[in-house]
Order: C-alpha cells, then structure tokens, then sequence
C-alpha cells in the first residue's frame, strides 16, 4: 500500500429526501453491503469520477429508489472510515416529484417515510442519525416554502421542511 492509497478519499452523497408531510426517505441495506451493510440510511452513493455532484445526487436516487429529486438544498459534509477507506459525504435535502412511485434496487431491503419520533426504532451510521435528528427536529427554522426565519436567502435550498439549514 502506497502512502496515496491510504489517504484515498471518495467523494459520495446523500439524499435527506423529504415528502411535504415533513416525513424523511428512509432504506435498509443488505448485510452483505460494504459501507453500512445491514444498517438503515438515506439514498446516496459514490460520485464517478468526472460527474457533477448535484447529477450523482439525482442519478444515485433514482438508481437506488425509481425517484426523481425535483429541489435540492445543500445540508453538511461528512467524513468517515468504511472497511479501511476514507469518504467525504455531501448531505443534500431534497424533494422529489414522484414520492410514491419507490422502487428499491436489489441491494436495499426496504423503505419507511419517517418523522423524528419513529427513529430510535432503526439503526442507522452514528452521522446519518445524527443528521436525521437534526432535520426533524424541533429547532426549524424553515417554513414550508423554503423561507428563513433568520432572514437567511439560502435555507434548504427552498425546498422547505423541517431543521434549520442556514447555520444559524
């Protein structure tokens, strides 16, 4: 292993897919999955290399769960440790056109909508629940149009929903 190989990082991203009943897309994975193989999560994956991230964002939705991601708004970034590799995970909320029209790929077992207070019933990567909590948490700062309580022009993208995304 070269010093380069062990400092690999693989750009990735990660749908907060969101209905307009606040409710977020969950998806368990199979076991036999390398990255959170047998966990709960939301639908993302990695960016090929020379692909925009916003047309991994919306190729990776509709590859893992037949949907097709109408707004978007950038959450966080993350960074984690998977079986020996480095990743750096853009979080987006989204909405979509056609949330019932979920259609799962084989690698993904099932799918629930949640809300914040169905959550601890599913095990999902300490980040992605860590990021759940704070979308469907009490502390929104987003009207249902995407409108900023902190005054902020950039909150979710205007996508609206629960959490406060302006950093404030």
């Amino acid at each position: 292993m070269t010093m380069l190989d062990k400092f690999l990082v693989i750009l990735a991203v990660a749908a907060f897919i969101q209905r307009e009943d606040g409710r977020i897309l969950i998806v368990k994975k199979s076991k036999e999955e390398k990255v959170d193989g047998g966990l709960w999560t939301v639908p993302g994956g990695k960016v090929d290399p020379d692909e925009h991230i916003i047309a991994a964002l919306k190729r990776e939705t509709k590859e893992e769960c037949n949907l097709d991601i109408e707004s978007y708004g950038w959450l966080n970034e993350d960074v984690f440790e998977s079986g020996g590799k480095y990743f750096h995970g853009h979080h987006f909320i989204c909405s979509v056109s056609n949330p019932e029209d979920v259609k799962l790929e084989k690698k993904l077992l099932e799918f629930q909508w949640v809300n914040g207070e169905e959550l601890g019933a599913y095990e999902f990567h300490p980040n992605i629940r860590k990021e759940l909590e704070y979308i469907l948490s009490d502390d929104s700062c987003c009207g249902d149009e995407g409108e900023c309580a902190h005054g902020e022009e950039e909150c979710c993208g205007g996508v609206g929903g629960e959490g406060c995304h302006c950093g404030k």
